[in-house]
């Protein structure tokens, strides 16, 4: 069963979803709670982590997709619901799983349900996987390496530790490597997020990826962090606590 949770300013827009949930998708989907702003998301999602977070856009003092600054959204899917049919393009630059119009259609909910399960599975699994991949890491003298999907016909390998940053680049993003070379992969940073959660990286903004072992130094009054490489990276201010908690500063 999917775990989930409801973000609308409006009463009515929560309590119509929950009713819809529950009625035609009771045994699959649990609303553990519901809320009415994105600083109210934020609290629910720490508290209740969910697998799935229903999100309004347009509500009073912040948007709804403001919520992909304040949070790491790769631990969720989000489905958009709004009266709005402009805000599509923006939700795809933060990576939603599906984007329901209001007033929601069931069986435009069952087709978003079905993703939802499927999505969530293949994550599952890829943790699964991961788990497995790591004991036997810890079990083998090799170093890991990942794959740098350069182009359909190019893969590279390389070692987490030779990866200095990576910067988001569109649908694509730049990786820069101890050796000074700079790649351009087939990825979006959020999957490289993913891909390199195990090995000290952290995003520091949502265009930035760094590898917390390559800081050279930190400029407090600029909020800005240089790399080995001596290349400087923005730290975003929702960001900042828990990059200083990071660093022990």
């Amino acid at each position: 069963m999917i775990t989930a949770i409801i973000i609308d300013d409006e009463k009515s827009g929560r309590e119509t979803l929950n009713f819809l949930l529950e009625k035609n998708f009771g045994k699959r989907v649990k609303v553990l709670a519901t809320g009415k702003s994105v600083s109210e998301a934020v609290e629910l999602i720490e508290k209740h982590d969910p697998q799935l977070v229903f999100l309004d856009i347009e509500m009073p003092g912040e948007m709804g997709l403001s919520l992909a600054d304040k949070i790491n959204t790769t631990a969720f899917e989000i489905v958009v619901t709004t009266a709005h049919k402009e805000y599509g393009i923006d939700a795809i630059k933060i990576g939603v799983l599906d984007y329901l119009l209001k007033p929601i259609d069931v069986d435009d909910m069952e087709k978003t349900i079905l993703k939802a399960e499927k999505k969530i599975a293949e994550k599952l699994t890829g943790q699964a996987v991961k788990l497995l991949l790591n004991q036997v890491d810890h079990l083998s003298p090799q170093k890991h390496k990942i794959p740098l999907l350069v182009s359909n016909n190019k893969t590279l390998f390389v070692e987490p530790e030779h990866v200095i940053r990576c910067e988001a680049d569109g649908n694509y993003t730049k990786v820069f490597l101890t050796s000074g070379k700079t790649e351009l992969i087939t990825k979006l940073i959020k999957d490289m997020e993913d891909m390199l959660a195990e090995h000290n990286f952290f995003r520091v903004h949502k265009s930035h990826l760094i590898n917390i072992d390559h800081v050279k130094a930190y400029l407090k009054a600029d909020d800005d962090i240089t790399m080995t490489d001596d290349s400087s990276v923005p730290l975003s201010r929702n960001i900042k606590a828990d990059f200083l908690k990071r660093m022990k500063i």
